[in-house]
């Protein structure tokens, strides 16, 4: 029996059917829904299952496109920042001039988080994105800082700033203080190729706070898979953006309050995905 294609079948539900789809199944937007069935978004990996339960049909499509969503895991998944990163952390703390432990810090953290977020190096990008105080005293933008990742991003390095705004990924992560993600590959605005946008498939940015009333940014970590970002691997990221804030200095964060980012449309300027 020939597999039926679920972006397909989706599109050519009832308006009434998608309209419950919509509202009540999966509680999603008309927006996202219209991506998935002309194909601009993958469809986020946590509403699959919710999908090939409500319809058997399309399961084979399902299970065709996201292997790893219908993958039974054989264990529970804990990961933990590895003891090594933590007592490495105090030491250059206490004991390294600022400057070079600065350079070390990012140099063991990153290290870190590669070795155990992509082992293998199939592609995984780092990068702290910080806020930047304007003439009034406010952080109407964050500026992207020199990162580091496997594959395309090794030792990535930027010439000029490159600023994001409200309407990306890290911006909304400031404005909510809390971390955010989503599926990856949709259409990207221009002036995105530095950062070779075109392989990332999932990313989050992770809040980097100081006891709850300040905030320095976000680290921003992405992958080219789209599945990457499973509950463990998020609670990590979350636990080394909280490792990384440690190493900031106090002059880096400001009051929440004093936050106001605005929105960019200048897609030159834009580094990560907009309209989300």
């Amino acid at each position: 029996m020939a597999i039926i294609d679920w972006r397909e079948f989706v599109g050519a539900l009832p308006s009434d059917r998608k309209k419950q789809l919509r509202d009540v199944d999966l509680k999603i937007s008309t927006a996202t829904l219209s991506r998935w069935t002309n194909g601009s978004s993958p469809g986020d990996p946590q509403y699959i299952l919710m999908l090939a339960s409500l319809f058997p049909e399309i399961k084979p499509s399902l299970e065709s496109e996201f292997p790893d969503a219908f993958r039974e895991p054989e264990e529970p998944t804990i990961l933990q920042v590895s003891r090594p990163s933590y007592e490495g952390t105090i030491d250059d703390l206490a004991l390294v001039a600022a400057p070079v432990s600065e350079f070390t810090l990012n140099s063991r953290l990153f290290r870190d988080i590669k070795d155990q977020l992509d082992p293998g190096g199939d592609g995984l990008l780092i990068m702290p994105v910080l806020c930047e105080r304007s003439d009034d005293a406010k952080v109407h933008q964050l500026v992207a800082q020199e990162g580091d990742g496997t594959d395309v991003w090794r030792f990535k390095q930027f010439k000029s700033p490159y600023h994001l705004y409200l309407n990306s990924l890290s911006g909304m992560a400031v404005d909510k203080v809390r971390p955010t993600y989503f599926p990856y590959d949709r259409k990207l605005a221009p002036g995105t190729s530095l950062l070779h946008v075109e392989k990332i498939k999932s990313a989050g940015a992770f809040p980097l706070l100081r006891r709850g009333i300040s905030i320095a940014g976000v680290l921003f970590i992405a992958s080219v898979h789209t599945d990457f970002l499973i509950p463990a691997r998020r609670e990590l990221c979350r636990h080394y953006a909280n490792l990384y804030a440690s190493t900031l200095y106090e002059r880096q964060f400001y009051p929440l309050d004093d936050v106001e980012l605005v929105r960019s449309f200048d897609g030159e300027k834009e580094m990560e995905q907009i309209n989300v």
